[in-house]
């Protein structure tokens, strides 16, 4: 699977998710296999956009040839590819970026080239969507949480390292990060001697997060 950047200068968390959710459900659909990960654009504006694995024939586009060849990417006006994406979704002002492609004004589009480069580096990216995450519901254990998804590490906040057995309380809401090409899940004691995610199921404004 490549990358797909989307950048609709959403200037919080929650509506990066929101437009997530739109594109998943109007234009992707689910894949097992797939990640989608919110990120920081930082600059003048500091906003959250979207990074979406994608297969080519989801978007109409054609794999470059060969590494490092530009292949036979559809023009930006062309029926299909991220000009008929944009369409869909029906965004004025929407940057997209797929390999050597960009679409939309030429912020939102270096915005999204950005985010697809940082899920592609596996360096950067908060993961909404990820292998296993369906099944990251209820009270398991660090166990089960490592076993049933694409978490590749848990770390503690503010509390001694986690062993296998401890419980985690996934409140439903797991969003672990890209570190260093693993996906971290950041926890912190919540009483009774359970775990639970440091990231509470109610996103506040990215920039204040992260500004």
């Amino acid at each position: 699977m490549t990358v797909l950047g989307i950048d609709a200068g959403s200037t919080t968390v929650r509506a990066a998710e929101h437009l997530l959710q739109r594109v998943l459900g109007e234009v992707l659909g689910a894949a097992p296999e797939r990640f989608a990960c919110t990120h920081v654009v930082r600059g003048d504006h500091p906003h959250a956009a979207l990074s979406v694995t994608v297969d080519a024939a989801e978007l109409g586009l054609v794999e470059p040839v060969a590494p490092g060849a530009p292949g036979e990417l559809r023009e930006p006006g062309a029926d299909g590819g991220l000009a008929a994406l944009s369409n869909r979704l029906g965004i004025a002002e929407l940057g997209l970026a797929w390999q050597h492609e960009r679409y939309g004004p030429p912020s939102l589009a270096a915005g999204a080239a950005f985010t697809a480069g940082e899920l592609a580096a596996r360096s950067t990216g908060r993961a909404v969507v990820f292998p296993g995450v369906d099944a990251l519901v209820g009270t398991l254990t660090v166990r089960e949480v490592l076993a049933r998804s694409a978490v590749d590490e848990i770390v503690v906040v503010g509390g001694p390292p986690a062993t296998l057995d401890d419980a985690v309380d996934t409140r439903d809401f797991v969003r672990p990060e890209w570190r260093d090409g693993r996906l971290v899940l950041a926890v912190t004691p919540a009483g009774g001697g359970v775990l639970a995610p440091f990231e509470v199921p109610n996103p506040t404004a990215c920039c204040a997060d992260h500004a």
